[in-house]
Formats: structure tokens, sequence, C-alpha cells
């Protein structure tokens, strides 16, 4: 792999986005998804995506792989998972960095630029069957995002990269929004820890891992 920062599994296949590493092509210079066979630890594919796959989400036809690009634009390729070819693709986004799905839409944050040249502050909510876009907007720099029927959670990463090389991290204030996917809108605001990177959540509650913080927040659900 190169540069891999993400995994969706379907069956007895895995689906590992190249993002570019060191190494390899450099970060943020890879263009492939890698399809591995689970059964001999092997990869039978490579499916060339737009620059910069940062993240992907799977359902039962499709695979959704977000693409970085240079931080101020991005899009969503939409790969058809019988051919693993790109039967489409959405653009619209600014700095994608996580996706999340459920029957009908795709949640995607735009983080936007590291050195907030532009900053992002929006979740880009897609309907799946139209793959029209509503922006939400939420914190500065979102990034992980899970969702359910009701609502998507998203961590406001806020965390400047002050030195050369993305260096000298400097944190604000980390949230959780909890977006209403009907209203289309913010209900409510969580300040967590600082960095906030990812999520993931159970029936129950939400789990946020922070960066900076070194700390894993748990959140009662709404």
């Amino acid at each position: 792999f190169d540069g891999p920062s993400g995994v969706a599994i379907q069956g007895k296949y895995a689906y590992v986005n190249n993002y570019g590493g060191p190494g390899g092509l450099g970060s943020g210079n890879g263009t492939t998804v890698s399809v591995v066979n689970l059964k001999t630890k092997t990869i039978i594919n490579t499916i060339t995506t737009d620059l910069a796959p940062a993240a992907l989400a799977i359902n039962k036809k499709y695979l959704y792989v977000i693409n970085y690009v240079d931080g101020i634009q991005g899009t969503m390729n939409i790969i058809k998972l019988k051919t693993n070819t790109i039967i489409n693709t959405v653009s619209g986004f600014s700095g994608p960095f996580g996706i999340a799905l459920n029957d009908h839409v795709a949640c995607v944050t735009n983080f936007g630029s590291n050195n907030f040249a532009p900053f992002g502050n929006t979740l880009s909510i897609v309907n799946l069957k139209s793959l029209k876009i509503k922006n939400v907007t939420v914190g500065i720099q979102p990034a992980g995002v899970v969702i359910d029927d009701k609502y998507a959670y998203v961590t406001n990463y806020n965390t400047l990269y002050a030195g050369p090389s993305y260096t000298n991290l400097t944190p604000g204030q980390g949230t959780v929004d909890v977006v209403d996917l009907c209203k289309r809108k913010v209900i409510k605001t969580i300040p967590v820890s600082q960095a906030p990177a990812n999520i993931a959540m159970n029936n129950d509650y939400l789990y946020v891992t922070n960066y900076i913080s070194n700390v894993v927040n748990v959140i009662k659900k709404c």
C-alpha cells in the first residue's frame, strides 16, 4: 500500500484507499484504492481514483471514495463493486476528510486546507439517489463523522498547523456537532478535548478520539 488511511469491507474483500505517504508517491499524491482478497491476503485489483483519496465507505452495490485533492476542492468517486469501475464523480467538496453512509445519504466532512487557507466549516449531505448536495455549517475543520437514520455526529478538529511541514500544532476548542438530517441543521454542539479526529458509535454512546489530548471522550447519544 501507499499511505493507506482507510478501509471498508464487503464480504470477502477489503478496499483500502492509498492517500500517498513517505517512501511512496508522497503524502497527498496517491490516486488508487487497493482491492484485497481477505482469504488469500493479497491485493487482487487496483482502482484509479482522483487525487488523494482520504476516506471511503461502502454499501451493498457501491464504494464511495472521497478525495482531498488540494484541500480547496475535492471530489467523491462512486465505484460499482461488481466491476470495480467509477460510474460517477461528484464535485463541490472542500478538502473532504471523512464519510459516513446510511440508506439515503452520504455525509462528508469538509476539513479544508491544513494551513487554514481556507479552513473548512461544512458538512455535505449528499442524496444518494439524486447526488445533490446540501451543505450544513458546522465547526472549524470538521473531520470525523458517523450517522444513523436521524442524526450525523461531526467532530470539529479546530487545530492550526503553524510550523513548517505541518508541525507546531496549536489547538482550539474541540467540539462535536449533532446535525439533524431531516432539518439539515445543527441542533447541539458538545465541547470535547483537543483535536478531535475520529468518532465511532454503538447504540448508546459516541466515542471520540482526541489527537492532542491523548484521550477518548465518551458521550451519551441523543
